[in-house]
């Protein structure tokens, strides 16, 4: 069995598994090699699987849950910047429209937490 490490505390503890197959995963990945060998730190690859503790999730889903919030707040801040480039009609507009979508994908994936593997229909946080 592979060893399993949570994103939140580093902790090597059993948890739900993160979901590695999604196109943001990989971008953030490739991001934080490039990090890590410009900055000439070690760059072996990694043998666990990402999860997230017990004691870690409602952090987690915290994170999560802002993540998600922004990146709705982002695809919104495009749809209307899109809208306006249109009825502008202008070539600059659509030009700079394509750079703030750059900025806005590098902001979030400065900010990226992955989603679980596992779907989570309701969850109660709070302590009792």
């Amino acid at each position: 069995m592979h060893e399993t490490r949570c994103i939140i505390c580093g902790k090597r503890k059993p948890g739900l598994e993160i979901d590695t197959s999604t196109f943001m995963f990989k971008s953030f990945k490739k991001l934080v090699y490039t990090k890590r060998k410009l900055l000439r730190q070690e760059t072996k690859k990694r043998d666990y699987t990402l999860v997230v503790c017990k004691e870690c999730f409602p952090t987690y889903y915290k994170l999560y849950r802002s993540y998600r919030n922004r990146k709705i707040f982002y695809i919104a801040i495009l749809i209307l910047g899109l809208f306006v480039a249109v009825l502008s009609g202008s070539l600059a507009a659509l030009l700079y429209l394509i750079i703030i979508a750059a900025l806005l994908f590098i902001l979030l994936l400065l900010s990226f937490i992955p989603k679980l593997k596992v779907k989570i229909n309701h969850i109660n946080l709070k302590e009792k």
